[in-house]
């Protein structure tokens, strides 16, 4: 069993600034990634957990099982002009790549994490 989790706190300033400066951060700090009046994101601090455990494990203790991770997966070319600008192809060819490793169809998806952060070039 694992506990995986992280935090985030903004305590500074200047990471504002600068990430206004580069127009990551939308005029409203609402995020609307995939939406086609996205204009940036909204930051805002906050805490997660989660318990990992085997899925035979958690159904022998009984345990309440709220998903199952079949697989997982991240990439970054190197190749792209910076590191906030993705490469869509690569992109793409993970997420058949992990799918393909989970054993499941694209559609069965029902849970993903992705680079969308609503600015112009993501």
């Amino acid at each position: 069993m694992a506990i995986a989790g992280g935090v985030n706190v903004m305590m500074q300033p200047e990471t504002f600034v600068t990430m206004c400066k580069g127009g990551f951060l939308a005029t409203d700090g609402r995020s609307k990634a995939f939406d086609a009046s996205a204009d940036g994101y909204g930051r805002g601090e906050g805490v997660g957990m989660v318990v990992l455990k085997k899925l035979d494990a958690a159904q022998r203790d009984g345990d309440r099982i709220y998903a199952v991770v079949k697989a997982t997966g991240s990439n970054q070319d190197g190749r792209t002009t910076a590191i906030t600008v993705p490469n869509a192809d690569l992109q793409e060819q993970l997420a058949k790549e992990v799918t393909q490793r989970a054993g499941i169809t694209p559609n069965e998806v029902t849970y993903f994490e992705a680079h969308g952060t609503g600015t112009p070039v993501g």
